[in-house]
């Protein structure tokens, strides 16, 4: 099972690697295209935005499986081995239901939807563009459940890793007053990172809690999946990768030290 996982992974990150080479050569088109032959390929900037998002959430999945995520990790350094170990479980679950409802049942929804709506210049259907949503999550929920195995019996380490219906009902009616509902919204974010659930899966597990309590559960998981596709749409986010591109390159070959 751990050869597989890493198998994976490794699969992935040379999928990553691959549409990252491809987006500097796109980008090097581009400006070519723009400043030497003056007229710009504008099929370019589609291009980039959309390999981006799918090389945003493979790294999503990758970072899931090899436990890379950023999270707050002081309250389970002080539990004892076993209790490590359950609460590396949990925080795995936590982010399967995450991965499974929004990501997978949600994302699968939004695809679906926007098969009728075509990029305005490669008409490229959308919903194949969404398709990168519940296909990441597939490839979460399996990396994190061979993690949780894996930390249950002992394999890896943990690190890095139903209420009465009264007390239901008066939860749900408690967030639906607009201060219930921040206050719950906080206690859930900063209770879920104190026990180091991964900061992202934080943020979106008690955003889609609270979000239940004024919308139906497929509207919300529906809503969450199209918003973290939107989020990664922006040309301007292309920064980022190459930013840190570039300060590899020059970290690499001894710029920096100059």
């Amino acid at each position: 099972m751990l050869k597989l996982k890493r198998i994976l992974e490794r699969a992935l990150l040379a999928l990553i690697s691959v549409l990252l080479v491809g987006m500097v050569c796109l980008m090097l088109w581009q400006v070519f295209t723009r400043y030497v032959l003056a007229t710009p390929a504008l099929f370019t900037e589609e291009t980039l935005r959309f390999t981006m998002i799918w090389m945003a959430l493979l790294g999503t999945a990758y970072c899931f499986g090899t436990r890379k995520h950023l999270s707050l990790e002081l309250v389970v350094y002080l539990c004892p081995a076993w209790l490590q170990r359950v609460i590396a479980v949990f925080n795995g679950l936590i982010t399967i239901a995450f991965a499974s409802l929004t990501m997978l049942i949600g994302g699968w929804q939004a695809s679906q939807s926007a098969m009728t709506q075509f990029s305005p210049i490669m008409q490229v259907p959308m919903g194949l563009i969404y398709l990168a949503v519940p296909i990441s999550a597939a490839l979460i929920i399996a990396l994190q459940l061979v993690n949780c195995v894996l930390i249950a019996s002992g394999r890896i380490s943990p690190s890095q890793s139903l209420r009465r219906r009264s007390d239901m009902e008066f939860m749900i009616n408690y967030m639906q007053d607009p201060a219930g509902a921040a206050i719950v919204l906080f206690v859930l974010f900063f209770g879920l990172l104190t026990i180091g659930t991964p900061i992202s899966v934080a943020i979106g597990v008690s955003s889609i809690l609270v979000g239940l309590a004024y919308l139906p559960s497929d509207v919300v998981h529906f809503v969450g999946a199209q918003k973290m596709f939107s989020g990664i749409d922006s040309f301007t986010l292309l920064a980022i990768p190459f930013f840190v591109l570039a300060g590899n390159i020059m970290n690499k070959g001894g710029s920096r030290s100059g």
